[in-house]
C-alpha cells in the first residue's frame, strides 16, 4: 500500500520526464463541474498533474458521447466513482495491453446516511457489486482518506491515498479586530445530521452574544435548523460553485466543523480544514479523525468533543482577538507548506507510474499530442495548457436531466430527455439504454429499446443482461 504523505516533502520523480509522453483520462460521474466534489477530487488534480513534463490530461463525465474513444487511447484511465458495468470490457482490455487503470472510492458509499442524495443509488445490491467489481478489476485503487483504504483497500493489493489539497490560495488575509466577529459553516445536505445535534445550543449561544454573527452557506434544510438566530444575526448564503463558496469563506472569523460519531463521518477527508486554513479563517473541529491526523491541536485549530467544549471555544476566540491572529496564521501556514496540489501532483505521478509492467509500451509522445489537439477541438472542450475538460454539451445535458428525473421518479420526463438526447446524437447507444431503463426491466419495450442501444455498442453487457431478464420473463 502506498499512503501520500501529507507533511514529508516529495521526493523527486524519477524518470518523469522520458521519450513518451503520459496522456491520463480521468473518468468521473455527471456532476455539476463547479460543485466541491468535482473540483478537489478530479478538476484540481488533474489540472495540477498536467502541470508535470510531458502529462496530458483529460476530464470527461461517463454520459460523455466520445468517452470510448478516449478511455480506449488513454495510457492511463482514473475512473472516479462511476457505476457502470459497459466499462467492463474496456478495463479488460486495458490490462491485456499492459495500460493502468485506477479506480478512485472518495467517499464512503457503502454507508451513507439517509440525508445524502446519493444513497439510493449505491444502497442497491446491484449497484454495490458493481462498484466492487470495477474496484477489483482495476489495476489499483486510490483513496481520499486513510479511513476508506483501511476499509476498502482490500480490493486490491495496490493502493494509494491521495488525501485532497489546496490549489486556490486566497491574498494574505488583513487581519484586524472586527465588531461583530463572524462564525459560520458552509457544506452540503449530507452534513444535515451534523449540524442537526449543535443547531439548538449553536443558536441559543449567538442569541445570547451582540458580538458575533452566524454566516451560513447550505440548503434551506440546513438553515432553517438556525430559524431562532434573529434575521439581523445571521447571513444566510445560498449553495453556489467553488467560487461562490470561497467568498463566502472570505467572510469568516471562525469556521465550525461538527461531525457525529458515525462510521460514515470517520472515512470524510479533512477538507473543511483546508478550506477554512487556507483563508485564515480559525478552525473549531470535531476531534474526529478526519481532523486528528491534520490537525496540531491549539497550534493551527482548535478541537471539540462535546457542544459545551465548542462553545468554550468559541466564547474564547471571540474574547481573544490575539489568539485568533495566532491560530489562524498558523493554519494557513502549514497548508503553504504540506497541503498544495503541485506537492500532491508529485506524488500520485510517482505512483502512477509505477503501475505500469516493465517493458510496457505507452503511446508515443507524437501521437498523444496529436490526439490531445484532436480533442481540444471537440464541442464543449476547455483547454489549460496540456489539461482539457470537455463539459457537457446539449446531448450530455439532456442525458444528466434524464438521469436526475429517474432518481426522481419521473419516469415519463426522463423518457422525454432521452429522446431529445437521441435526436441529438442518433448514434450514440446511452439514450437507447436509458429508455430501455425507463420502460421496465423484463418487459418488451426494454428490449426492444435494448436491442436498439446494443446495435450501437455491441459490447454492451448492460443490454445484453436487460435482454436476459426479457428472455427469462417471457418463458415464466
Amino acid at each position: 500500500m502506498h499512503r501520500g504523505s501529507i507533511g514529508c516533502p516529495p521526493s523527486p520523480v524519477v524518470g518523469s520526464r522520458s521519450d513518451r509522453d503520459l496522456l491520463v483520462a480521468q473518468l468521473n460521474v455527471p456532476a455539476e463541474e463547479g460543485e466541491g466534489d468535482y473540483f478537489h477530487r478530479s478538476f484540481a488534480p488533474g489540472k495540477a498533474l498536467s502541470e508535470n513534463s510531458g502529462v496530458h490530461v483529460i476530464s470527461l463525465t461517463n454520459e460523455h458521447r466520445r468517452k470510448f474513444a478516449i478511455i480506449e487511447a488513454a495510457d492511463l484511465l482514473v475512473i472516479t466513482m462511476v457505476c457502470d458495468l459497459d466499462l467492463m470490457p474496456v478495463v479488460e482490455r486495458r490490462r491485456l495491453a499492459g495500460l493502468p487503470t485506477v479506480y478512485e472510492l472518495n467517499d464512503d458509499v457503502f454507508d451513507l446516511p439517509v440525508s445524502n442524495p446519493r444513497r439510493a443509488f449505491y444502497s442497491t445490491p446491484f449497484n454495490r457489486q458493481l462498484t466492487e467489481l470495477l474496484m477489483k478489476s482495476s489495476d489499483a485503487v486510490q483513496f481520499s482518506s486513510s479511513a476508506l483504504q483501511i476499509k476498502y483497500g482490500h480490493y486490491r493489493d495496490r493502493s494509494a491515498v491521495f488525501p485532497n489539497q489546496i490549489s486556490y490560495l486566497p491574498p494574505e488575509r488583513l487581519w484586524r479586530n472586527r465588531r461583530p466577529v463572524v462564525v459560520g459553516w458552509g457544506g452540503s445536505m449530507g452534513h444535515l445530521e451534523d449540524l442537526q445535534t449543535i443547531s439548538d445550543a449553536l443558536s441559543g449561544w449567538c442569541r445570547t452574544r451582540d458580538d458575533v454573527k452566524l454566516h451560513l452557506m447550505c440548503a434551506p434544510a440546513i438553515a432553517e435548523l438556525f430559524d431562532a438566530v434573529p434575521a439581523h444575526k445571521k447571513t444566510l448564503f445560498p449553495p453556489g460553485s467553488m467560487l461562490d463558496y470561497h467568498q463566502f469563506l472570505g467572510t469568516l472569523d471562525i469556521g465550525i466543523a461538527p461531525l457525529n460519531p458515525v462510521s460514515y463521518n470517520s472515512a470524510r477527508s479533512d477538507v473543511k480544514f483546508l478550506e477554512y486554513a487556507s483563508h485564515g479563517v480559525v478552525p473549531v473541529l470535531q476531534r474526529a479523525r478526519p481532523y486528528l491526523e491534520t490537525v496540531r491541536e491549539g497550534k493551527t485549530g482548535l478541537m471539540f468533543d462535546t457542544i459545551d467544549e465548542l462553545l468554550r471555544h468559541l466564547d474564547h476566540l471571540v474574547a481573544d482577538y490575539r489568539d485568533r491572529v495566532r491560530l489562524g496564521i498558523a493554519a494557513r501556514d502549514f497548508v503553504l507548506r504540506h497541503r498544495t496540489q503541485v506537492r500532491g501532483a508529485v506524488e500520485r505521478l510517482a505512483f502512477y507510474q509505477g503501475l505500469f509492467p516493465s517493458g510496457a509500451t505507452r503511446t508515443a509522445s507524437g501521437h498523444v499530442r496529436g490526439r490531445f489537439e484532436q480533442w481540444s477541438t471537440l464541442e464543449g472542450a476547455v483547454r489549460r495548457g496540456r489539461h482539457l475538460v470537455l463539459l457537457p454539451t446539449a446531448f450530455e445535458t439532456a442525458l444528466r436531466d434524464g438521469l436526475y428525473a429517474m432518481e426522481k421518479g419521473w419516469g415519463r420526463e426522463a423518457g422525454k430527455c432521452f429522446q431529445i438526447a437521441q435526436s441529438l446524437c442518433p448514434d450514440a447507444y446511452l439514450p437507447y439504454l436509458y429508455l430501455s431503463g425507463c420502460a421496465g426491466m423484463g418487459s418488451k419495450e426494454a428490449a426492444a429499446w435494448a436491442k436498439e442501444a446494443l446495435a450501437r455498442n455491441p459490447e454492451s453487457r448492460m443490454c445484453r443482461m436487460i435482454l436476459s431478464a426479457t428472455a427469462k420473463t417471457a418463458v415464466g
